[in-house]
């Protein structure tokens, strides 16, 4: 598996192309239809991940034979990273992927988190299976009267 740096807003829209297979498909029964698409519009588009870029957050892209997989997205914060976004084409699950992700950005040798909607059991599963632990769940505002209900997972912190 390769995993190359976004550093060109042309592959901005290829993430924008891709979460937008991936997150209608994998929400449908987690979130409503409208919250997604405006996930999708204020945090995912081309112009979203140039202005998340901006703030200091890191995106990259998955391959495995030259054939795009997923993306992710992390910042470094003072003592760990933060994990932004993790999401894997629908094909491509339970192939190992989310695992290898772990991986690169263990390389950094430093504490992860991500946070995760609560409803999304099978992501808390995987994650809890490679080493995060749950911390807490917090209520988070997203904007436009949307409040997702998260679970805290962490890796090598408390």
């Amino acid at each position: 598996m390769v995993f190359e740096l976004v550093d060109e807003e042309k592959e901005f829209k290829t993430i924008e192309m891709m979460a937008g297979i991936i997150w209608p498909t994998y929400y449908k029964n987690i979130l409503p239809r409208e919250e997604i698409a405006y996930i999708l519009k204020e945090y995912l588009s081309a112009d979203a991940i140039k202005n998340a870029t901006r703030q200091g957050h890191t995106f990259v892209i998955m391959y495995e034979d030259d054939i795009r997989i997923g993306f992710m997205s992390y910042k470094f914060e003072r003592n760990y990273i933060f994990i932004s976004n993790l999401y894997i084409l629908p094909q491509y699950r339970d192939k190992n992927v989310g695992k290898a992700s772990i991986d690169y950005l263990d390389q950094f040798n430093l504490p992860l988190e991500i946070h995760v909607n609560e409803n999304n059991t099978q992501s808390i599963d995987t994650l809890t299976h490679l080493g995060f632990h749950i911390n807490e769940t917090i209520k988070e505002n997203i904007g436009n009267g949307y409040i997702n209900n998260n679970v805290v997972l962490k890796k090598g912190m408390n």
